[in-house]
């Protein structure tokens, strides 16, 4: 009986420290569990917080970007000599005189749709007249608003502009073709030399 007693106590001290044993286990998972959801809270919070700092930033690139417009088109109006005028900026130009250049200069250059269309020497003269255009375009907005540029001259170079984007259209057109005649190659080479011609007279 002493034995099966003993038996029967080592048995209770088993359980007893198989019990114990459990509860710390459960007490071990239940922190960790608590510990990654403290984790992914923190996680969330700094995803959060990232978004609302890139969402802050594009609003004040935005805010910026309307201010400069609104500072630019609502400035007052100054005078030169030759009446009253406002600032301008180059996309006004661009939007009043040449609109199609945008695109064209990017098909025209490089791998463009329009490049791959054009001889080697074509291309050259098309990036070199295309350079003196960009540069003059610049040239005539900074002076314009440094009264360095009359309304006569603007009116007069904005014309010339508006050749250039004419002849920019019309090389575009023939060169949007999938396969050039003998007559399409000719009207192009034609096209391109006008084309360097005006943008070379653009100061004149």
């Amino acid at each position: 009986m002493p034995h099966a007693a003993a038996r029967v106590g080592h048995t209770r001290t088993g359980a007893g420290v198989a019990v114990r044993f459990a509860e710390e286990y459960a007490e071990s998972v239940e922190s960790t569990v608590d510990s990654d959801a403290c984790s992914m809270r923190r996680m969330t919070k700094q995803q959060r917080n990232l978004w609302v700092v890139v969402i802050a930033a594009v609003l004040v690139c935005a805010a910026g970007w309307l201010f400069r417009d609104l500072y630019l088109r609502s400035g007052g109006t100054f005078d030169c000599g030759d009446g009253p005028r406002r600032k301008i900026d180059l996309r006004d130009f661009v939007n009043q005189y040449s609109s199609w250049s945008v695109s064209f200069e990017a098909e025209a250059q490089g791998k463009g749709k329009i490049a791959t269309k054009l001889e080697p020497t074509q291309t050259q003269q098309m990036s070199e007249a295309l350079q003196q255009a960009d540069e003059f375009r610049k040239y005539v907005v900074a002076g314009y608003n440094a009264c360095a540029v009359t309304k006569d001259q603007y009116a007069r170079f904005g014309a010339r502009f508006q050749a250039l984007d004419a002849l920019e259209r019309r090389i575009a057109q023939v060169t949007a073709k999938e396969s050039l005649t003998a007559t399409d190659k000719s009207q192009l080479q034609q096209l391109v030399t006008e084309f360097t011609e005006v943008s070379r007279n653009l100061r004149q």
